[in-house]
């Protein structure tokens, strides 16, 4: 997969840290102004040695000239990087696979509304989960997909399915007895912050066993903002990777990856 435009933008960061850039204070400033003047200072002595070299006596006339040259060449070599830089254009290529096991899992858990299905909950009737368009169903799938290495299971519930989580846990804890299932709020699976949050300080929290790429995010479940949040959370670095739950036959479980490509203009892409 190639990531040279994520590498591009992690050093643009790393760049605008250590110069202060990104958040001035004063030993940022500082040490910027340090920077500059040093650099001046090592500008100044280049200079020096080359009029030294060629010999240059009237330092004033000869030492403006070499400067103007200098000057000219550099501005030319950035007009044409510019020129080059206007005839591309990005391409971005997403590739559905199979996903491989994992021992860890984040999924987003959808609230029952079906009073049928409730009903069957409370008795603690779990076959209610080969219920017709039973959602929790599409969870089992996923975790199927896993089963010879999941141990870990994040749970990220709204409200709503934080109050039918007990029920949730219990039917799938007689399914996966080895497998231990964390509960993690959220005020709505509308707040795209706030599941942002949520799936960060999984990944910044994660056992020592479990690194992040051994941990995959489920984006099937849940609503549409939560699902964005996940893929934005995916993008951060090439180690998170996502999957989906086909929700018809035959059920695939698939995982994206993306590639990101500098393509010169005129170029037909496919």
């Amino acid at each position: 997969m190639n990531q040279d435009l994520m590498r591009a933008a992690q050093a643009k960061s790393n760049i605008a840290d250590v110069t202060g850039l990104s958040n001035p204070n004063i030993p940022g400033i500082l040490f910027l102004v340090s920077f500059v003047v040093t650099l001046g200072w090592m500008g100044d002595t280049a200079f020096a040695l080359i009029g030294s070299l060629l010999q240059i006596k009237d330092s004033a006339a000869y030492q403006f000239a070499l400067a103007l040259l200098a000057f000219c060449l550099v501005i030319s070599v950035g007009w044409l990087r510019w020129r080059i830089a206007q005839h591309k254009h990005m391409k971005l290529k997403i590739q559905a696979d199979d996903v491989e096991p994992h021992a860890g899992m984040v999924l987003f858990l959808s609230s029952i509304n079906n009073k049928k299905c409730i009903e069957c909950l409370k008795a603690y009737d779990w076959t209610v989960l080969n219920t017709e368009r039973f959602s929790w169903k599409i969870c089992q799938r996923g975790m199927e997909a896993h089963k010879s290495r999941l141990n870990t299971v994040w749970v990220i519930c709204s409200p709503e399915s934080g109050e039918q989580y007990a029920w949730f846990e219990g039917m799938f804890h007689e399914l996966y007895p080895n497998i231990a299932f964390i509960r993690c709020d959220v005020r709505s699976f509308e707040d795209i912050s706030g599941i942002t949050d949520a799936l960060e300080g999984i990944f910044s929290d994660l056992p020592q066993n479990i690194d992040e790429s051994d941990v995959v995010i489920d984006v099937t479940s849940g609503q549409k903002p939560a699902s964005i949040a996940g893929m934005m959370v995916s993008l951060v670095n090439t180690n998170r990777q996502v999957q989906y739950v086909q929700t018809n036959a035959p059920f695939s479980v698939n995982t994206y990856t993306y590639q990101i490509k500098t393509m010169g203009k005129g170029i037909v892409t496919q």
